[in-house]
Order: structure tokens, then sequence, then C-alpha cells
């Protein structure tokens, strides 16, 4: 019995001393990716949950574009996994979180947000994914509220991933929505193959995006669709260059939208308009150069930065 209970206690005690110091190596790895990454800012605080998990609180978390126009900040971001299957982690958000586009501040209100994320043996990103549910945006951008969002990015291999993200049902501004749509609700649903510089990895600095290639998304609004696809490449600077094509109906409606929701100058939306059928079916085909959409010679819009 005696020896029993020694070899327990051992046994105990090296199961200890492994938990700190696995912890205390998490807690580095934080801290270095989130000096060493560009585009991330946290506050970390001690790695908790002994002796049967690993529970770590990032405070002030924000994402940003390179040029710094595009951001999105969370209060909080709570991380857990258990002892046995560090690399499964649990990820809660806070439910208010912020986000600025194109120079604009938007509130997003969910219920619920959550995530997962999923290592390898060699801290390789495997699957990373967020899930907003019955979420708000306040003021809105587009969109006022949705139901539901999910988005996903997993490994296909070394550093090619597959980014994919679905929005279900969302309510349109009650500005841009005309009389005989108030009803509608809108489905969105995107794709991509994503290649960065190297395989993303937990602990260390996040490569650069390379490419954005296959990508692809879908919105159906009622009678109203279209359908947007782009091959782009990343520069030296972060620019995109590359093609992108968009197949609508009714561009009439589509762009005066855009229009109303402050993303396209009205001029440059007369400009593309002239050239198309108001009604039916049209399909637009642009050239991005460094960041800027164009329709031949013609600037449109700035794109982000990456």
């Amino acid at each position: 019995m005696g020896k029993a209970v020694t070899i327990l206690m051992i046994g105990l005690l090296l199961a200890g001393l492994s938990w700190f110091a696995m912890a205390r190596f998490a807690a580095q790895q934080v801290a270095h990716q989130i000096t060493e990454t560009r585009a991330l800012s946290a506050v970390a605080g001690p790695v908790t949950g002994f002796p049967l998990a690993f529970q770590l609180q990032l405070e002030d978390v924000r994402l940003a574009s390179t040029d710094q126009r595009q951001t999105w900040r969370v209060p909080q971001v709570a991380l857990h996994s258990p002892a046995w299957s560090p690399g499964r982690i649990a990820v809660d958000l806070s439910p208010e979180q912020t986000l600025v586009i194109w120079g604009r501040t938007h509130t997003i209100t969910a219920e619920a947000a959550t995530g997962q994320v999923h290592l390898g043996p060699d801290r390789q990103l495997r699957l990373g994914e967020v899930q907003l549910r019955a979420a708000t945006l306040s003021p809105p951008l587009l969109a006022s509220q949705l139901d539901g969002l999910s988005a996903r990015l997993t490994q296909d291999e070394g550093a090619q991933y597959r980014l994919s993200a679905v929005a279900d049902d969302l309510v349109p501004q009650s500005e841009l929505v005309p009389a005989g749509r108030r009803d509608d609700r809108v489905q969105a649903a995107f794709e991509a193959d994503l290649t960065f510089r190297d395989p993303l990895r937990a602990g260390e600095p996040a490569p650069a995006l390379a490419a954005l290639h296959a990508a692809r998304l879908q919105i159906d609004w009622g009678a109203l669709g279209a359908t947007v696809t782009a091959d782009l490449d990343i520069n030296a600077e972060g620019g995109l260059d590359g093609d992108l094509a968009v197949r609508m109906t009714d561009a009439g409606a589509w762009f005066e939208l855009l229009v109303e929701a402050a993303l396209l100058d009205r001029d440059a939306a007369q400009l593309v308009l002239s050239m198309l059928p108001r009604a039916g079916t049209a399909t637009l085909e642009f050239s991005v150069s460094d960041s800027v959409l164009l329709l031949g010679p013609f600037p449109l819009a700035e794109l982000p930065r990456f």
C-alpha cells in the first residue's frame, strides 16, 4: 500500500510540474505572438485552470488591416482547453464588439459569440472558427441584424487554407429597402482559397497573406441576386492585384444600394450604369491594382490592404 501511495504521489507531482511548465510555455508563446504580429494587439492575463485545464483571458483584443482602416475589436476573449488535449481550444468572445470599416465605426451586439481553434502537434493551425448568434449592427452597414454568422478557416496543406463564411437571414438597413422588399431577408455565402507566406502557427507572428484565389461571394435577396468572383494576389506593400467579376440581376437597384450606403461614389456608379442594362442580368469585369478597383482606366473604389 505504501509503495502504491508513493507511486501515486510521484505521478501527481510530475503531472503538476508538467502543467506548470506547459502553462509557462503557453504564456510566453501568446506574449510573443501578440508582440510580433503587426495586425494584432491584446493584453494577456495569467494562465489558470490547474490541474485539469488551461484557461487564458485576453483583454482589448484588436485585429487590424495593414493600413489600419479596417479593425475588429473585442473587449474580452476567453480561451479554454483540457489539460490532456491543449491543442483543442474553445473560445468565448464578448457579445459586444466593435468593427471599423472604411472609416466608420459600428457596434456588433450578439446573443452569443463563440469559436474554436484546433492546433496540430507542430502548433500549426488546423481549424479556426467563429460563430455569432442573433447579432445586431449599429449603425447598420447594409444590414442591421442577422440570425447567425459562421466563419471557418481550415488548413488544406502547408500554407494553403480554405475560408468559408455563411450569414443567415440578414435584415437590410431600412433606408435601403424598397417598399416591396420589406419582408425579404438576405442570405450570403463566401468561400476562398487563401495562401499565406508560411503556415499559421500558434506562438509565432502571423505570416502575411500572399494570395486569395477562387473567391466567390453569393448574395440572394428575394428577386435580387449577385455573385462576385475574384482571383487576387497580394503585393509586397499589402495591396491587392488581380481580377474581379460581378454578375447581378437588376444592376440599377444594386448600385443605388451601394451609393446610399456610402460604399460607392455616385459619379462612379453612374459611369458603370451607363454601360449596362438597368434591368435583367448584367456582368461586370474589373481589374484591381494595388487595392484600387478599376473599370478599364477608371478608378471606382479603394479596397482593403493586407
